[in-house]
């Protein structure tokens, strides 16, 4: 009898020192880590240290140990407040207070009858002390099993083993050689406990800071693909103000090389000298305007539009291709006097430099010889105007016509007389337009066989009325 007292005692003092051990790592752990989780399983390892304090001290009577035992809600309920912490999961401490206080009173109430039995009056305690450990069983292996890892499910079945372990204080308990078992069984699962709640707490924060460091990756990889994104947008841009360059000195540069080959024929330089003049300030307003579009693209994206005389613009634009509809035999069907009056907001160097005059060499190209090129005004509505180009050549293929502003499509052909394009005339007008608050959009017809071709392209600005004569836009 002394033995088996000698050997209970011996093992409770091994329990107590090794559940101190756990409670003195855990607080000195949450005191460098200032991490909630061992803060909790500080909690835990010291209501367990008073829970077997209590336990060994209340031995005498029914009473007493059922009562005592009654002390072990507070460490296990701890306990489960510690483990839904890696699930990432509010405790019901409602709930499972409520249980604690209707078994320990349940237990107390018959314990005033002598003809119940220990395990009558024990069993409401050993539901109330199972019932949060089930709780968080099921939450491990059956609610939140897609979030756990292998750690927890071996938490989950310790956690069953404690639940056994509670029901067999009310099946054996009362059992004088109880003690010499129950003692190393409370041992080996708490010291289960004891490796098993570090091993998870550093698995937990170790998959924690890996969310942490993959979120920082992400977020430095989205900031780089929005700076290569940037990078990418000013590389268009520039390779659009280059294009935009090329194409529109173009047209005044054919002008001075017509001249040329007039000048060697005549000899007359003062017209000659006058047209390359002309043409030598059309080629250096081209050259600010792009400088002026990639100010604006470098600030806020839009073209600072000004009110524009229609009428004296789209005079000196037409006197730009006199020679060229002369060469073509093509007539230019205008009337400058149903321009008069009209005022539309653009920016003007663009308008004049770069939309109409392409959109005329345009028409010029892809029109036969002998051919005409409408060119009217329409009063859309109160505010809007719209300039319509038309002419007599070849149409657009309608799988061209779909794609016809598209900068990375092959839209080029060859004109009527074997005239050479780029292919970005279009897309670079379409963005010009756009960025100056206007719309353009293009009706085509292709050439065949039985009937002729024609295209219109339409250009609505915002616009200013003074005593203009409206034409209807022909077809």
């Amino acid at each position: 009898m002394v033995l088996i007292e000698t050997l209970i005692i011996t093992t409770f003092i091994i329990i107590l020192i090794f559940s101190l051990l756990n409670f003195i790592v855990s607080a000195l752990i949450y005191y460098t880590s200032k991490r909630k989780l061992y803060l909790r399983a500080s909690f835990f390892w010291l209501a367990l240290i008073v829970n077997f304090l209590v336990q060994s001290a209340a031995q005498n009577g029914e009473t007493a140990i059922i009562m005592g035992y009654g002390f072990t809600l507070i460490p296990l309920n701890l306990l489960c407040y510690a483990s839904v912490f890696f699930v990432n999961t509010k405790y019901p401490w409602k709930r499972f207070a409520s249980i604690g206080v209707l078994g320990a009173a349940t237990s107390y109430f018959l314990l005033q009858y002598d003809s119940v039995s220990f395990l009558y009056k024990s069993l409401p305690l050993a539901f109330a002390t199972a019932a949060p450990l089930l709780y968080v069983a099921h939450l491990f292996l059956i609610r939140k099993r897609g979030e756990v890892t292998s750690l927890m499910k071996c938490h989950a079945v310790i956690l069953f083993a404690i639940v056994i372990h509670c029901f067999n204080f009310a099946f054996f308990r009362n059992n004088p050689a109880a003690q010499l078992w129950g003692w190393p069984v409370s041992y080996a699962v708490y010291q289960l406990l004891a490796a098993i709640i570090p091993a998870m707490s550093l698995d937990f924060y170790h998959r924690q800071e890996k969310e942490r460091l993959t979120e920082i990756i992400d977020e430095r990889t989205k900031e780089l693909n929005d700076s290569n994104k940037f990078l990418r947008t000013a590389v268009k841009e520039k390779d659009f103000l280059f294009k935009t360059l090329v194409h529109d000195v173009s047209n005044p540069l054919s002008v001075i090389q017509g001249r040329v080959k007039i000048f060697q024929r005549n000899k007359n330089v003062e017209k000659f000298v006058t047209v390359v003049d002309s043409m030598s300030n059309r080629i250096s307003s081209l050259i600010s305007q792009v400088r002026a579009f990639e100010k604006a693209m470098s600030e806020d994206g839009k073209i600072e539009v000004e009110e524009i005389d229609l009428h004296a613009c789209m005079t000196d634009i037409i006197q730009m291709f006199e020679d060229k509809l002369e060469k073509k035999n093509v007539t230019l069907d205008y009337n400058a006097d149903d321009f008069k009056g009209i005022s539309i907001y653009s920016e003007e160097k663009i308008f004049s430099n770069s939309i109409i005059p392409n959109i005329i060499n345009n028409a010029i190209k892809f029109t036969h010889d002998g051919g005409c090129i409408k060119i009217r005004t329409l009063m859309e509505s109160n505010e809007q105007y719209v300039i319509s180009i038309s002419d007599e050549g070849i149409g657009i293929p309608p799988e061209t016509l779909k794609k016809i502003f598209d900068f990375d499509a092959k839209t080029s052909r060859l004109g009527t007389s074997g005239e050479k394009g780029t292919g970005f005339g279009l897309p670079i007008i379409k963005q010009l337009i756009d960025k100056s608050g206007g719309s353009i959009w293009i009706e085509s017809v292709e050439e065949n066989e039985n009937s002729p071709g024609s295209t219109t392209v339409n250009l609505s600005f915002k616009s200013k009325q003074r005593d203009a004569i409206l034409m209807p836009i022909a077809a």
